[in-house]
């Protein structure tokens, strides 16, 4: 039997000369060297938010400064990992599956975050119709499907508060 290839034309769309900013369900973001060189290198941010814009802010600074967050660097990789779930405890911000900051920019000194507008990461496999379950097995024994969810950002508006 002869294969039936498809050719897959399309691109990613991610480059390593743009600034990519993730968060996790844990707090944590994860920001790669881009990012980290548009902030000037720093060892640590100092974290900010905009209530009524919903908008995180990274900024650089020193490691001794009482309340700044660590730039962990991930060991195989130029990736850099900020531990925030305090943060993000604090300020309810509650993310399921991971999301990318769609459209991060520098201003002032300060990398700026719209919770308004990331994109959901899915890390997990979701098979829509490509794949088929043999036939010879029978309905008792078919894999359960988890059902499919979108993340939203929940997080409660400025005046709920």
């Amino acid at each position: 039997m002869n294969p039936k290839w498809e050719e897959f034309t399309q691109k990613s769309n991610y480059r390593a000369e743009m600034m990519r900013i993730s968060l996790n369900a844990r707090g944590q973001f994860l920001l790669n060297q881009k990012a980290v060189t548009e902030l000037g290198d720093p060892q640590a941010v100092v974290l900010l938010f905009d209530r009524t814009r919903r908008l995180i802010g990274l900024k650089a600074s020193e490691a001794d400064v009482e309340h700044s967050y660590e730039l962990k660097r991930q060991s195989s990789s130029q990736n850099y990992l900020i531990r925030a779930k305090s943060f993000c405890t604090f300020y309810r911000i509650d993310v399921g599956d991971p999301v990318v900051f769609n459209d991060p920019r520098m201003e002032k000194g300060v990398l700026v975050l719209a919770l308004d507008n990331v994109t959901e990461v899915v890390r997990r496999t979701r098979f829509t119709g490509l794949a088929e379950f043999p036939p010879q097995y029978s309905e008792r024994v078919r894999p359960i499907q988890a059902a499919k969810f979108s993340t939203l950002l929940r997080m409660r508006p400025p005046d709920e508060e």
